[in-house]
């Protein structure tokens, strides 16, 4: 029988709703049946601000998607913002004594190492196995059971959010209906967007992949096929309209219509159209200001810079921690549409070819929904089926 799955991506600015079906017999198939994309209200930079709005916004996305029952689906929610900690990883070892590993060592190291230190005020959200070590030897995916051995160990990530967020989220899902002790799971906006750009191959090398939306950044590190680091900077699009508006004084209308027709990463990319005349509204006076090309793209490469400053300075962290040498990145949302972002993006961070990755097409997902700016939406329809 059909498992009906629900992919909800509560975002700054929108808010997106997915329902699948997805068939375990056989050939395992998932297909989309209803989208909706809606405005989202109440929430900045991935934090609740307002319950009620935020429960409005998500009432009329669900009802939109012609559920009878909701509890006849399970939801799969996207997490981000501030209050979405960076990941922690944990490794442990057991003895075996020379012995053959078994099922019961197996459940064993998975319990001992799978035991991860949560931050005071945290809670677990998920964890994922990135992979067993026999005496040393690092890398083992599946369970080596069988196998004679000294030590037996595991390695695991795991991310978490702050208690207090995850109660207002579970009151804002509550209040729009949404059973969620029953009925829901909580993914990292992170991991959600890798597993919709990223293939099975590309997820064993050493690979980030980031997120650039309107409220938030989210990076996710994939290595020898797992997640092993996720992080979140509560930072994105909007912050690019507030600098413009800001330094200019224009209004956010016209810093959006700017950014859309005119943006790009780098002052480099002017080509000598750094004197070129843009228009926009004032934000106080019944006139138009007068900006020039290069002044606008000044403005915006200063906060572009520290978004790239933050993304290599994760990349430090997970080199120094993991010791995972980070050697290609996938960029999506939809910031990621920024022209010469992909070269800005390879000079800043001596990354040999970062690329612009719209999700995977899923069975019965209009043409519009492939595109950058949904990678999180249809990433969680993934996690939904991927457990």
């Amino acid at each position: 029988m059909a498992e009906i799955i629900t992919a909800l991506d509560i975002g700054a600015s929108k808010i997106v709703a997915l329902t699948a079906k997805f068939s375990r017999g056989g050939e395992a198939r998932l297909e989309v049946l209803t989208e909706y994309v809606g405005k989202c209200e109440g929430i900045s930079n991935g934090c609740i601000m307002d319950l009620n709005r935020v429960s409005d916004s998500i009432k009329r996305a669900v009802g939109s998607l012609g559920l009878n029952n909701l509890s006849a689906s399970n939801f799969i929610i996207g997490l981000s913002g501030k209050d979405v900690g960076s990941s922690v990883y944990n490794e442990d070892e057991i003895d075996i004594a020379g012995k053959a590993i078994t099922k019961e060592h197996i459940e064993e190291i998975n319990r001992v190492a799978g035991a991860v230190s949560i931050p005071s005020m945290g809670m677990e959200i998920k964890k994922v196995r990135r992979s067993y070590y026999v005496d040393g030897r690092r890398g083992i995916l599946e369970p080596p059971i069988g196998i004679i051995a000294n030590k037996l160990g595991a390695e695991f990530y795991a991310a978490y959010a702050s208690v207090a967020y995850m109660r207002n989220m579970s009151r804002v899902l509550e209040y729009a209906g949404v059973n969620v002790a029953e009925h829901c799971s909580f993914v990292p906006s992170s991991m959600a967007s890798a597993l919709a750009v990223l293939g099975e191959e590309e997820k064993t090398r050493d690979v980030a992949v980031v997120d650039m939306g309107h409220g938030t950044l989210d990076l996710a590190v994939y290595s020898g096929g797992q997640i092993v680091y996720s992080n979140v900077l509560d930072q994105g699009g909007r912050e690019l309209l507030k600098s413009l508006t800001s330094h200019f004084n224009i209004t956010e209308r016209s810093a959006y219509k700017l950014l859309f027709e005119n943006g790009m990463a780098g002052r480099e990319y002017l080509n000598g159209r750094g004197d070129e005349i843009l228009e926009a509204e004032f934000s106080f006076k019944d006139r138009r200001a007068q900006i020039t090309l290069g002044e606008f793209i000044g403005v915006l490469e200063e906060k572009i810079d520290e978004f790239l400053l933050w993304i290599k300075k994760q990349l430090k962290d997970v080199k120094d921690r993991l010791k995972v040498s980070v050697s290609g990145l996938v960029i999506t949302g939809g910031l990621s549409m920024l022209r010469k972002l992909s070269q800005k993006t390879k000079r800043f961070l001596s990354i040999s070819d970062p690329h612009v990755v719209a999700p995977c097409p899923l069975r019965g997902l209009s043409e519009g929904m492939v595109h950058p700016i949904f990678s999180t939406s249809v990433g969680l329809l993934i996690c939904g089926i991927e457990g």
